[in-house]
């Protein structure tokens, strides 16, 4: 939102009845807004409207069942207008009642008005609606269909082990380094990922554009000295440059290596050997078998993408949702002696973070095991980047110890699903994996190294 100067945000299936002034914080990234929200129906619905406060005034909000509204007037000019938020009912039964709140809402609009939404409804129904009401469509330039299932989704940020081997990266990187100024720590550690994540895309696009070029020049080179060497005609000089374009073609085929090696999981390579094509069907065919192109629920086969994501998300969302809490309770005698810490130990146990500590924790790393992720690399690569990741994170780990962390901007990981038979067809035979990203990573080895040593005297052997 900072990044792109945003002033109106609008956003649909929050699937929230509520929002808490910490979370409205934390999506507000380069100034304050005023927020307006209706509540979702179960698992459906939900919108989420927010003004910047800056050249817009609020003047008024406005919800229904299926909208949420604010009026804005504009401080320089003066001019007033209204943005409509809205999400329309899926149910067939339910399209009557909210077309007739979308023709009132607009009947007491005697000012312009900017309306955007999904309204779930068929093409003929929506003509029908713009024209009755006098609306006037704008043109998207960029825009995509949610419907439309032939889409491809956004390629997944993968951060290349490889590209650390490539001469001058880390320096580059080091460059791009955003400037703090007053940035929370928070909203200035997404800010870095945002800004690093923009250049090694393009860096890495671009490196690899030109691999491929240097690579087929390499071997038309290499096959013109080849053809020469076969009529025994090559001079020593010729000979050397023969042997330097082969080690200029080692160092591509190495990187290709590092790059695929990643990727299909093997753990074992033998560097200098052109072992790329190798790893390079280990991954494909990794993907292919893993790959889930229909499941069955309840006697009907599920085979579109949309249904299939769908279904296993409201199925784990069910399985490991929150529930309301039992009346369990404590006794008054539960802290016997064997479960309780002496003064000295408690101490141990909240006093402030250090980067010693910081520095266990992350020499205890399995570098290897670490997802594509960006800060993952950056931390396994520490001496490259100084003493300033040490103390950002530092910072965050004190707040989340005074209990001023926004935990749910970090705590987030990919789940992957893995099958526990060879040709499952429901998804109760996957085994859901989450791999957590980097910053929770560090979090969780910093506080289990600091209750380890209590460990066999909190937890009860039975």
């Amino acid at each position: 939102m900072q990044e792109h100067n945003i002033d109106v945000l609008c956003l649909l299936e929050t699937i929230k009845a509520d929002f808490s002034l910490s979370e409205l914080k934390s999506l507000e990234e380069g100034g304050r807004f005023s927020w307006n929200w209706t509540e979702a129906r179960g698992h459906l619905g939900g919108t989420l409207l927010g003004v910047k406060q800056g050249d817009l005034n609020t003047l008024e909000m406005d919800s229904g069942e299926f909208f949420s509204s604010t009026k804005l007037e504009d401080k320089k000019n003066k001019r007033v207008w209204e943005v409509i938020n809205v999400y329309g009912p899926v149910q067939h039964e339910r399209k009557a009642a909210f077309l007739q709140e979308l023709n009132d809402k607009i009947c007491h609009c005697d000012w312009p008005f900017i309306m955007g939404g999904d309204f779930n409804l068929i093409r003929l129904a929506w003509g029908n609606f713009t024209e009755d009401n006098g609306i006037k469509e704008l043109l998207r330039k960029g825009g995509v269909d949610t419907e439309d299932e032939r889409l491809k989704q956004a390629k997944q940020f993968r951060f290349e082990v490889a590209w650390l081997t490539q001469e001058g990266f880390r320096e580059k990187l080091k460059e791009k380094w955003p400037v703090r100024g007053g940035l929370e720590i928070q909203d200035y550690w997404r800010h870095i990922n945002s800004e690093i994540r923009k250049f090694c895309r393009g860096w890495g696009a671009n490196l690899s554009s030109q691999m491929k070029k240097d690579k087929e020049d390499l071997k038309l080179k290499i096959r013109k000295l080849d053809e020469g060497a076969n009529l025994g005609i090559l001079t020593p000089a010729q000979w050397k440059e023969r042997y330097q374009l082969e080690e200029e073609q080692e160092k591509i085929y190495s990187y290709e290596e590092i790059q695929w090696q990643k990727m299909s999981g093997e753990k074992w390579i033998l560097k200098g050997d052109a072992n790329n094509g190798f790893f390079h069907n280990i991954a494909n065919g990794r993907k292919k078998n893993y790959t889930i192109f229909s499941l069955e629920d309840e006697g009907r086969e599920i085979r579109d993408p949309k249904g299939l994501r769908e279904h296993i998300q409201w199925y784990y969302k069910d399985l490991f949702g929150s529930e309301d809490s039992g009346t369990i309770h404590l006794s008054e005698n539960i802290w016997s002696l064997h479960g309780s810490l002496f003064d000295a130990e408690a101490q141990d146990l909240v006093k402030p973070f250090t980067i010693p500590k910081l520095e266990c924790a992350l020499v205890d790393m399995d570098a290897s095991s670490l997802p594509h992720a960006l800060m993952g690399y950056l931390w396994v690569s520490i001496e490259s980047f100084g003493l300033r990741l040490k103390m950002w994170m530092l910072e965050m780990l004190q707040k989340l110890f005074e209990g001023s962390l926004n935990l749910s901007r970090l705590n987030y990981g990919l789940i992957s699903l893995i099958p526990k038979l060879k040709e499952p067809n429901t998804i109760k035979q996957y085994k859901p994996i989450c791999l957590l990203n980097m910053d929770c990573k560090l979090f969780t080895k910093v506080l289990t190294m600091r209750l380890t040593p209590f460990a066999g005297k909190l937890v009860s052997a039975t």
